[in-house]
């Protein structure tokens, strides 16, 4: 009886969650066993599961720290009359952009997008290994009028290298390497081996030399990381900060927001010119 009236309580507050809705990526069956095999802690203490988790509460699975109250405030805001979701996620390293449930690390599951009203997906992707800005949304004509090359929509990444890049590997870098993709065409992964195009990539910071900037609008697959090999360079971490007007302010590690209404107007723009 106690514990019926603790999640009325907190249902009508909405102050304080279940424990089994905070496991990004594991289902509820899955967020029960590692609750009752003692995997998960709030506050430092092993949970039973029974009691509500109020705000401010830290919630570790695994000795890992869950984001759950950004995501559920995140999920508070949005707008069940929106026609279409916008969502901005900082992905943390491990996670992977595919929507395949067989894979544990799929970025539906561990960002806690899979109970959303609508379902979303990513436009673009970034490799496992990399951190940053994500755009994820229900509206199919998103990946059109952001990542066609014509869009010219920029991109940004932070860039950590196993050595400084002396400046004819910037000059290199900023006119254009040839390097090898995969395209699809007609369904098929065809091999590619172009140059890239024009980009800016500055060493902002002389006293960290081996972090650069890279700004793109063209978005072939690890690009970044091929570039910097075909200068014998190594990516140590790559990190994005923006994309198509969009940053990552109001964020952390893990956790997810819609878009503020000035980043919404440039998608919104983007949908119209596309």
């Amino acid at each position: 009886m106690r514990l019926f009236v603790l999640l009325l309580a907190a249902k009508a507050s909405g102050l304080a969650v279940r424990l089994n809705k905070l496991l990004p990526g594991l289902s509820r069956r899955k967020a029960d066993a590692a609750i009752a095999d003692g995997r998960v802690t709030v506050d430092g203490v092993v949970a039973d599961g029974r009691t509500p988790v109020e705000r401010g509460s830290e919630v570790r699975l695994d000795g890992e720290t869950q984001v759950w109250e950004a995501r559920e405030a995140a999920k508070a805001d949005l707008k069940s009359s929106d026609a279409f979701l916008y969502l901005k996620y900082w992905k943390p390293a491990g996670v992977t952009c595919t929507s395949d449930r067989n894979d544990a690390s799929n970025v539906i599951a561990r960002g806690g997008f899979d109970d959303l009203d609508q379902r979303v997906f990513t436009v673009g992707r970034l490799d496992k290994p990399s951190t940053g800005l994500l755009l994820l949304t229900s509206d199919g004509r998103a990946c059109e009028a952001l990542l066609r090359p014509s869009q010219k929509k920029e991109k940004r990444y932070v860039v950590e290298v196993d050595r400084a890049p002396t400046a004819d590997d910037l000059r290199a870098l900023r006119e254009g390497v040839t390097i090898e993709t995969v395209a699809q065409r007609d369904r098929k992964a065809k091999p590619l081996v172009a140059r890239t195009k024009p980009c800016e990539v500055r060493a902002p910071n002389a006293k960290a030399p081996r972090l650069l900037e890279f700004t793109l609008t063209e978005g072939r697959n690890r690009q970044i990381r091929k570039m910097c090999a075909a200068r014998g360079l190594e990516v140590v971490s790559l990190h994005r900060t923006h994309f198509a007007g969009v940053t990552l302010d109001g964020l952390v590690a893990g956790g997810w927001a819609p878009l503020s209404a000035k980043e919404r107007r440039r998608i919104d723009a983007a949908l119209a010119d596309r």
